[in-house]
């Protein structure tokens, strides 16, 4: 295994943990500290030992910055800490044979939170702790009990304290499932202005639904009045509980409970009633989120499709939706966003970029013409402010991104001639990410003629062009390289030899990362839907393509990507084997003949256990469809993209969270549609003269003993 950076070249690679270490042992005791490091070289985990061998520190690291450690004393003292993602010390407790010492919380800027107490009080015959909630200048100003350990939740009723001491008000923390923070006491006194102010009239009516018969991924919607009311409250604490604690209900793995829809109707109802912009824009996204399963560009086509199709006489409207595979609720979700189209509209122009984007966005998901309209509106408004070529404040990033934005939404309309227009001048236009963006919607819509928009894609994947922000646009995929693929791989008929010659020349003008993602572009152009059946005579264009994956270079750099994206198209997986199938005459064409013609024998038909053409192979070898589950391709971007959320954690823990399980979703979902395409004849013995032989019996038990492996490890 080759040494990464960052790794000292005195660490040693450890098997057992299949990460580098490095550290002392006296006598064959680990003494001193000992460090671990990813196979990637980012340091992982500490361990102290002192001289006896006994460990006295445990510290972990997330992407190589500490983030919790466990400390044992010689007094028998026991110290955890857990630390922000920036390595700020958050949180430490002190126990001694299992029973708290002291704890105490940080802010961000180490200034003291709250200290938790020992007691001998209980709560409900379960033992507790003392949280004391403390403001900048260390006065208590909230206090109640919490659960026993670092897990423990606020339970019973907490005082709101004056300055000197004396009780001002009461809360419960009954109606929220708030986790053990540092923030509670500041919670608590937000909590109180949660409870006592009245309800909005943008709520008018929210008593009338029976939430608690509605169903939310964790238990049921009971306490969705007392949520949407929070996202009123003045109080930011107030506000960024109640949306998480909503969007944790309703929203999971770009799925949607029974709940969602009569929440988006209210949240809708409360856009212009939130505290400030900053809070708007939130539940702007939150919204977006919802509608178009997490900024999902194919399912929120497919979902506004389902709405368009809805008969204006239907009387149960969500079985509609139900009955195409998707949530119900995702009827009232569309109908509003259709009704609030003139919402969206104003809070595209608001001077907050935040609001702004997210507006423009919506309108894109939003069905109907006067959405559609209002986007066009909106991006020829921004061309009219600022010229796409020349420099000037629209220009600057916020606003680049925000036409990058509306160009890809734009894809989610039906194109007129005013789209197609506005389309060609970001066609011209200069901006290397706007002229791409412009191209993918371009060739998505079916706009003609698609050829300019396609060289533009194809010219993408080399990565000369400077296309970096394309990973921050919401309906982006996070990877230009992977759009652009995608989208050619689909084109329109008369586009598609334009296309095969293009990415052809493309192979290898792009990285080897980026090779194989054409290769597999390549292969699903022209094998669409279904993988080469062994001895079936090629086309021209399927010939062209083989032949140009073999004559390559790049895509062979990553040999078992490229394996994994040829086998999944049943193809050989070696270059002189693709060479010899695009090259060899089809089993069906007759020979060439010489003069004078006499009627041509018909070519042997390919063996069972012959390769293509019916070449020999060696003992033991048999032509067979493999038993394929990934694309190499996807499976790569798959886990691209989750190195991403893992990278994103720090900025924000929510968001990332919710993002590597919308990942681990959506890779279910590519695995459940890829399992139909497996071909009957990979799971059965294959035919012919040679079959009985004991060594072709034994490398097919191999396989399906392989097969099997592979899903039972899933």
């Amino acid at each position: 295994m080759n040494r990464p950076e960052g790794v000292p070249h005195d660490a040693i690679y450890v098997e057992e943990r299949r990460q580098w270490g490095s550290g002392e042992t006296v006598d064959g005791r680990m003494v001193g500290t000992w460090l671990y490091w990813l196979r990637n070289g980012i340091l992982t985990e500490e361990f102290q030992y002192n001289d006896d061998g006994a460990q006295i520190l445990h510290r972990t690291y997330q992407h190589g910055v500490r983030s919790t450690e466990v400390e044992t004393r010689p007094d028998g003292m026991s110290v955890q800490r857990r630390y922000r993602p920036h390595g700020e010390l958050r949180v430490q407790r002190a126990e001694r044979d299992g029973k708290l010492v002291g704890e105490v919380w940080f802010t961000a800027d180490r200034l003291r939170a709250a200290r938790v107490e020992p007691t001998d009080e209980a709560h409900h015959g379960r033992p507790v702790e003392r949280w004391r909630g403390m403001d900048a200048f260390g006065t208590v100003v909230a206090e109640g009990f919490v659960r026993r350990g670092l897990g423990g939740r606020p339970v019973g009723t907490w005082r709101l304290l004056e300055p000197d001491g004396t009780e001002r008000g009461t809360v419960t923390f009954k109606k929220l499932k708030v986790d053990r923070r540092g923030d509670l006491g500041q919670l608590a006194e937000a909590l109180y202005t949660w409870q006592t102010m009245p309800s909005p009239e943008a709520l008018a009516g929210v008593d009338e639904v029976a939430w608690p018969k509605l169903k939310t991924f964790f238990g049921n919607a009971e306490q969705f009045p007392f949520l949407l009311k929070g996202l009123v409250v003045p109080d930011e604490r107030a506000f960024a509980t109640a949306l998480a604690q909503l969007r944790h209900r309703v929203l999971r793995q770009q799925t949607i409970s029974a709940a969602a829809g009569p929440a988006f109707r209210f949240m809708t109802a409360l856009v212009g009633t939130v505290p400030g912009d900053e809070q708007r824009a939130q539940l702007l996204e939150f919204l977006l989120r919802l509608a178009t399963r997490d900024g999902d560009l194919c399912a929120t086509s497919e979902l506004k499709l389902i709405h368009a199709q809805l008969p204006s006489h239907a009387r149960k409207p969500a079985r509609h939706f139900k009955k195409r595979g998707q949530e119900g609720a995702y009827h009232e979700v569309y109908s509003c966003l259709t009704a609030a189209v003139g919402l969206w509209a104003g809070l595209a122009g608001s001077a907050h970029a935040g609001v702004r984007r997210r507006a423009i966005q919506l309108l894109a998901a939003a069905p109907g013409e006067l959405a559609a309209a209002t986007l066009r509106d909106q991006l020829s408004e921004l061309n009219r402010d600022g010229d796409l070529n020349q420099g000037g404040e629209l220009n600057r990033r916020g606003d680049r991104l925000l036409r990058a934005e509306a160009l890809l939404g734009l894809a989610l309309h039906d194109t007129d001639a005013g789209s197609r227009r506005l389309l060609e001048r970001f066609l011209d236009g200069d901006d290397a990410l706007l002229r791409f963006c412009a191209a993918l919607t371009w060739v998505r819509t079916g706009a003609s003629p698609a050829d300019p928009a396609a060289r533009i894609l194809i010219a993408a994947l080399d990565g000369g062009v400077e296309l970096d922000d394309f990973a921050e646009l919401f309906f982006g995929s996070g990877s230009a390289a992977t759009d652009a693929t995608t989208t050619l791989a689909q084109p329109p008929p008369e586009l598609a030899g334009a296309i095969l010659a293009g990415l052809c020349s493309a192979l290898d003008d792009v990285d080897a990362d980026n090779a194989v993602a054409v290769a597999e572009t390549l292969l699903d152009l022209v094998f669409p839907g279904k993988a080469y059946l062994v001895g079936q005579p090629l086309t021209q264009a399927q010939r062209t393509a083989i032949l140009a994956i073999a004559d390559s270079t790049h895509p062979w750099t990553l040999r078992v990507d490229l394996a994994e994206v040829l086998s999944y198209n049943a193809l050989p997986g070696d270059a002189d084997a693709l060479r010899t199938l695009a090259t060899a005459a089809d089993p069906a064409e007759p020979a060439a003949a010489a003069e004078p013609a006499e009627p041509a024998e018909p070519a042997e038909p390919a063996d069972a256990v012959g390769g293509p053409g019916g070449a020999e192979l060696r003992p033991g070898e048999f032509a067979a469809a493999p038993l394929v589950l990934w694309a190499g391709g996807d499976a790569d971007r798959f886990r691209e993209r989750m190195r991403a959320a893992h990278a994103s954690f720090g900025d924000g823990p929510a968001t990332a969270t919710d993002k590597a399980g919308s990942i681990v979703a959506e890779a279910l979902r590519a695995l459940a549609a890829a399992l139909p395409r497996i071909p009957p004849e990979a799971l059965q013995p294959p035919t012919g003269p040679h079959t009985n032989d004991t060594e072709v019996r034994r490398v097919l038990v191999q396989r399906y003993g392989d097969f099997l492996d592979r899903i039972l490890a899933l």
